[in-house]
């Protein structure tokens, strides 16, 4: 929530630009975009290092990057492929996480998804007006977490773990720019020899794209 008011005076700010482009660019088939952010908020709702979230309030994640490439066609329906990279750093000091024998301990958890998402768009994309969209993705988690700086995960269980993603949200494109905030819900999982490693996570973003036609 806390990036809405930036987004909001982002898109007050720069509405007053004018848009000539708008009719030139309606007969497009497909639309490219790249998108950029790192500016953010989120948590770790579960985590093979801290399973029971005892950590998720108190330690929050900021400053994870993100990016995406996306084609949307018939000016409705995006396909992307996202990059988004976690890391997250805070000393236990209760001793919970598993491998800390001697508390505080420095524990660092980092992991980088790659997706391929769905998005579905209200309106018609276009240049100077809002839109709101709603999605969904799936691809692979490497996840990897350390207590003291010693290495603690399974490979077999966090390397390739398999993730999946809802998200919403909404947007404001100029002709060279756009801005978007987009809530997200994040869930990977992997099961090996009858254990089973969970990263979840809740993401808010404010990111800028660039249309590319």
């Amino acid at each position: 929530m806390k990036l809405i008011f930036p987004a909001l005076l982002c898109v007050l700010l720069l509405g007053a630009l004018p848009d000539s482009a708008r009719a030139r660019h309606n007969e497009k088939s497909v639309w490219y975009r790249l998108y950029y952010s790192h500016w953010m908020t989120g948590e770790i709702r579960e985590s093979p290092a801290d399973t029971a979230g005892v950590y998720r309030d108190e330690f929050g994640l900021t400053r994870n990057i993100q990016t995406r490439f996306e084609m949307i066609f018939l000016r409705h329906l995006g396909l992307s492929y996202s990059r988004l990279r976690m890391n997250r750093k805070f000393d236990d000091a209760a001793g919970v996480i598993a491998g800390c024998a001697i508390p505080p301990c420095a524990v660092e958890e980092s992991a980088l998804h790659q997706m391929l998402n769905l998005t579905l768009y209200a309106r018609e994309v276009d240049y100077g007006k809002f839109n709101l969209f709603i999605g969904g993705g799936s691809g692979g988690v490497d996840y990897r977490w350390s207590v003291d700086g010693v290495r603690q995960e399974n490979e077999d269980l966090h390397k390739s773990m398999g993730v999946s993603r809802m998200f919403l949200g909404f947007e404001y494109s100029f002709e060279r720019i756009g801005f978007r905030v987009e809530f997200s819900r994040v869930r990977a999982s992997k099961e090996f020899q009858g254990q089973e490693s969970v990263l979840e996570e809740s993401f808010q973003y404010l990111t800028a794209f660039i249309p590319l036609n």
